[in-house]
């Protein structure tokens, strides 16, 4: 166990607190000079994170739960099934909001992220677990047809944030009255949340834009083989520090 703040740090959010674009093949060989093999990717991204770098600081062990394509709404409840198998230990766990068009939905033993209109992140659902990720483009089942009339006919861009607020408020309350350490970090429409408690500011603005803003994506690294909108090595460390210095 460790003797510092933390016994644990946990990142939650989609790809681009899961690391991703440092998983990607052309990527991976660019900045490593090696092929990627078996894991190689996953270990790589998940170890150039900024959960990773926030146990760095806080000398503790880290878990980085976040996928790629996972909707807030997914995300929220993922942070809450994951804080009840860690009761014994002091947390940190960092929620990052992605996209609003991202939505969840479950249908008997499966669950359904949407990512837009591109495809979706399937999960079977077991005893409060989620396995057999896979991510399918297209949306071509006849489920898909709720949430394509869904975005397209019913959906209020308000209203979503609305509801996603309240959540973040009813977490914070479930957390404080844990002793549980949490903050909330914003890729996309920071002004959305920035009255919730415990989100931390970027310079105002949207992990997105402050990463646009400073040339932290991996597509701004000079002759990069593959142009991704993710966060670089330095951008992740870059908001280590952001993150670092708004809650120590």
């Amino acid at each position: 166990m460790s003797s510092g703040k933390y016994d644990l740090v946990i990142g939650n959010g989609c790809s681009f607190t899961e690391g991703g674009g440092l998983n990607n093949p052309r990527i991976y060989k660019f900045l490593t000079n090696k092929d990627m093999e078996n894991d190689d990717g996953e270990i790589f991204m998940k170890e150039n994170s900024y959960p990773k770098f926030l146990s760095d600081k806080f000398e503790c062990n880290y878990k980085n739960i976040s996928e790629s394509c996972s909707s807030n709404n997914f995300i929220i409840e993922r942070a809450y099934q994951e804080l009840q198998k860690h009761n014994d230990k002091r947390f940190l766990i960092i929620n990052q909001l992605s996209m609003p068009t991202r939505l969840g939905f479950k249908n008997k033993n499966k669950y359904y992220s949407y990512n837009g209109m591109a495809g979706k992140l399937t999960h079977t659902v077991k005893d409060g677990n989620y396995t057999d990720h896979k991510f399918i483009d297209g949306l071509l089942e006849n489920f898909d047809k709720f949430y394509k009339h869904y975005i397209l006919d019913t959906f209020d861009i308000n209203y979503h944030w609305e509801v996603i607020s309240m959540q973040m408020d009813l977490f914070n309350s479930w957390c404080e009255k844990r002793n549980i350490d949490n903050y909330w970090v914003s890729w996309d429409e920071y002004n959305r949340i920035s009255h919730i408690d415990r989100v931390i500011d970027c310079d105002l603005a949207s992990i997105n834009k402050w990463a646009f803003e400073h040339r932290l994506r991996l597509q701004d690294i000079p002759l990069i083989p593959h142009k991704d909108s993710h966060l670089s090595i330095e951008g992740h460390k870059k908001l280590t520090e952001i993150i670092y210095e708004q809650i120590r």
